[in-house]
């Protein structure tokens, strides 16, 4: 039965594209509310597209339960400066949570990273640590932060380091095992049906998913 709606951020990045197809065809959810600079290209009635800049939002007033889902997140090397990666990374993605606190959104999933730590000495740890902590503080029933290591997957744009990692990953993976587990590549659409898995099952305020739980 469809009692659902859902707001998601990022539907065209690569874990986005496959956690709206993954939305689409879940039956318990009756629309889906696309926020961004680009609609998807993904054919669906479900699909309704609001531009934002992430500095606003549009004014919607939802009598259904509402999950979001936030997939958000850029590179340093796209972003060319710091500042432009937390415009992105960090600033984007809790103003998108307090949006949902906002709409009294009942789940809040966001992909975050492995090794994510507000005190890290990594600039892109740091602000992925921040950016959890931030979101922590707002009020949502359900937060879960899904950190994954590196992101496989076919992308639109060609990013040779990651996919000289994903190579050196695969003879790797095999030997992180244990607490190195968490440090395994992960595909982008087990990530987006970890994002849905996660959202209807999670009973707790604050969940971090990775290591064993993200690959299993």
């Amino acid at each position: 039965m469809k009692n659902k709606v859902t707001i998601v951020a990022g539907a065209t990045g690569l874990v986005g594209r496959h956690l709206t197809e993954k939305l689409i065809t879940d039956d318990s959810y009756e629309t889906i509310y696309i926020i961004g600079r680009r609609n998807s290209t993904l054919n669906s009635s479900k699909i309704i597209f609001y531009e934002s800049d992430f500095n606003s939002f549009p004014s919607l007033t939802l009598d259904k339960e509402i999950d979001f889902f936030c997939t958000l997140g850029t590179t340093i090397k796209k972003a060319k400066t710091q500042e432009n990666f937390r415009k992105v990374d960090y600033y984007a993605v809790v103003n998108f949570a307090k949006w949902a606190e906002e709409l009294n959104a009942k789940n809040f999933t966001v992909v975050s990273s492995v090794g994510a730590n507000k005190d890290s000495r990594n600039f892109y740890l740091r602000t992925k640590g921040e950016m959890e902590s931030k979101i922590q503080q707002y009020k949502i029933d359900n937060i879960t932060f899904i950190r994954p290591s590196l992101i496989t997957g076919k992308r639109d744009e060609f990013r040779f380091t990651e996919k000289l990692g994903e190579y050196l990953l695969i003879i790797f993976n095999i030997l992180l095992i244990g607490p190195l587990k968490k440090y395994k590549s992960i595909s982008a659409k087990k990530i987006a049906s970890k994002m849905i898995s996660y959202t209807t099952e999670n009973k707790s305020n604050i969940s971090i998913v990775e290591g064993k739980f993200l690959h299993s």
